[in-house]
Formats: C-alpha cells, sequence, structure tokens
C-alpha cells in the first residue's frame, strides 16, 4: 500500500491512498486554511494498492492505480464527482504507476507490466480512448517508475532495470518517437526512482544505492 500527494493551483492539498474497511481507494483534501475531508474515490476489490496523483492547471485531479491486477484512471473536475475507467486489463499489469497531465490535457501514465515484466506507457489525449506502448522489453525493467512531462510535452522516464540492477531513462519526443539510455551503470542501483524537471528542462533523479 502507498500513498501519493500533490497540490491543487490554490495551494490545497491532496493525498491519494488505500485504507478504512474494505481497503477502498479514497482522496483527502485540505483547503488552505481549511480542515480534511475525506472521500471514496473506487470502492473495487484492490483498488489503491498502487497509486499515483496529479493535479491540472484548471485544479482537476487525475488517479492512476492498481485494481487487484488491472491500471485505472480516476477524474475529478475541480467541485465535481469522480469517474474511474479502465486502462490496461491484461493480466498483473498497473503496478508503479506514476501520472503527469501537459498543458493540453494529455493524461500520461508510466506502469509496470508484472507477467512480461516490462515497462509500459499509457497516452490519452482529452476526450479521447487510451493508447498503450511498451516502452522497455529487454530483462525485467520498470518494476519501479517514474515520469514527468517537460513545456514541450516530451515524455520523461525514470525506471529500475531489475535485470542489471541499474537505473535506466526513457524519453519520448513530442513527435512520438522513444530513445532509452541507462542513467547510472553503477551495480545495484535504481531501485525507488524520482523524477523531476527543473524550471530549465534539466532532468534530476533520486534513486537507491543499494552497494
Amino acid at each position: 500500500t502507498q500513498t501519493a500527494l500533490a497540490l491543487d493551483p490554490s495551494g490545497g492539498v491532496h493525498v491519494a491512498y488505500r485504507g478504512g474497511t474494505g481497503g477502498a481507494l479514497r482522496h483527502s483534501v485540505r483547503p488552505v486554511g481549511g480542515a480534511w475531508t475525506e472521500e471514496i474515490v473506487d470502492i473495487s476489490f484492490g483498488a489503491g494498492a498502487s497509486v499515483a496523483i496529479a493535479c491540472d492547471s484548471a485544479g482537476a485531479l487525475h488517479l492512476a492505480y492498481t485494481d487487484y491486477e488491472d491500471l485505472r484512471y480516476a477524474f475529478q473536475p475541480r467541485g465535481g464527482s469522480w469517474t474511474t475507467m479502465l486502462v490496461d486489463g491484461d493480466d498483473n499489469v498497473g503496478f508503479s504507476p506514476s501520472i503527469a497531465v501537459d498543458p493540453s490535457g494529455t493524461v500520461h501514465i508510466s506502469y509496470y507490466n508484472q507477467t512480461e515484466r516490462d515497462l509500459m506507457y499509457a497516452r490519452r489525449v482529452a476526450g479521447g480512448s487510451w493508447t498503450i506502448t511498451p516502452v522497455d522489453w529487454v530483462g525485467d525493467v520498470g518494476e519501479t517508475t517514474s515520469l514527468a512531462v517537460d513545456r514541450g510535452r516530451g515524455v520523461h522516464i525514470a525506471y529500475s532495470d531489475v535485470t542489471g540492477e541499474k537505473l535506466k531513462y526513457a524519453y519520448r519526443s513530442p513527435a512520438g518517437t522513444w530513445t532509452k539510455e541507462f542513467a547510472d551503470i553503477t551495480p545495484h542501483t535504481g531501485d525507488y526512482a524520482s523524477l523531476a524537471l527543473g524550471t530549465d528542462g534539466v532532468v534530476h533523479i533520486g534513486y537507491a544505492d543499494r552497494t
């Protein structure tokens, strides 16, 4: 079980997590100067075992989460109700999701396919359907993922290479072309990767070194 946190444009704090009776996926929010309130997003069995959250420029919330063995997505417009949908229903997928929303409203999700042991990527243009792409399938890759989108709508993913025990990095250009490389070839690195982009577009990655 994990928690995920995001801030909205007004400074409100949003936390997504699994908890309570039955282990439902829940969302708690605390507006600036206000009190915490809680609501259920998805009461399905296993919902929220892994979860990621993003808030777009309009204040809408986007969740990517594991529902037993599927990848699901939940959306809540500011002041509105939650809508949930299936993203990838292939067997044993949806682990370690990471989510971001670009300025055009396109949703980007990286995640792990535990059956094939591949790094996966799902993309949905606002109002459209999901497009699913395997990003890396060499060995066991993607057990942990972290995704961010830059101002030019390029997609950046840091992820673990379990087979090689190294840190890897993938980039999707705005035209849709993927490139992949090792970010650290030191053995026993790459677990728990966390990626962020600076205001200058520089990629920053934090990760574990188990040596």
